[in-house]
């Protein structure tokens, strides 16, 4: 719903001239574009209908992956895929999205882990914290930084040409990532703050030995 929400408000404020005529607009389910011969369609992780099937798709964006229900997850390779592959688009785009949540073993997972390996024709690509240099930030004089976030620092400002973690982005990590731990939670703040893929697949669930 909330996607369909994203992209209603995007059709809506486009300029007259760029915006094609919706002949049927269905809630959450469906926009379609008679002048253009082309359907907008949204569906959801849960979703028990196929996905695809019949269609020809020139472009799809599947969020939050690691949250949907194997089965559907599944419906991806069986039916998706295969409509994707039926276009012959210069414009053509499969974007897979999601955090870590989750764990190891699952249906993104294995996506991104192949890509990684060079063993599919996805391009993976790795966005954490650290990669919006101006959205994280706490201004706060008194906190110390501590040893390992100069640490984590420094390796991540090695791996990334160009990267420099200001004091304030580096307090906000330390802090947030203290509250988490405190709270017994350093699995959730890994997933949803992560500083390298192996930290965003941390396994949802706690164990005897500590996530550290």
């Amino acid at each position: 719903v909330k996607l369909y929400r994203v992209f209603s408000l995007m059709f809506d404020n486009l300029p007259g001239w760029m915006r094609p005529t919706a002949e049927s607009r269905v809630k959450a389910t469906n926009m379609h574009f008679q002048e253009l011969n082309s359907d907008l369609v949204v569906g959801g992780g849960n979703q028990k209908n196929t996905l695809g099937q019949g269609m020809t798709i020139d472009a799809v964006h599947l969020t939050e992956m690691s949250t949907w229900a194997p089965d559907v997850a599944e419906a991806v390779d069986e039916d998706l895929k295969p409509a994707f592959e039926s276009s012959r688009k210069h414009h053509t785009l499969f974007m897979i999205e999601s955090t870590g949540q989750g764990g190891k073993g699952n249906w993104f997972h294995d996506q991104y882990q192949a890509a990684a390996m060079g063993k599919s024709r996805y391009i993976p690509m790795f966005l954490g914290w650290h990669s919006c240099p101006d959205k994280w930030a706490l201004y706060d004089t008194s906190v110390v930084i501590a040893p390992e976030t100069e640490s984590l620092a420094k390796r991540l400002e090695g791996e990334q040409p160009g990267l420099k973690l200001t004091r304030d982005q580096l307090v906000w990590y330390q802090t947030t990532k203290a509250d988490y731990e405190s709270r017994g939670q350093l699995q959730k703040f890994l997933q949803e703050y992560p500083s390298s893929a192996e930290e965003a697949f941390q396994m949802g669930v706690k164990s005897v030995f500590s996530i550290e």
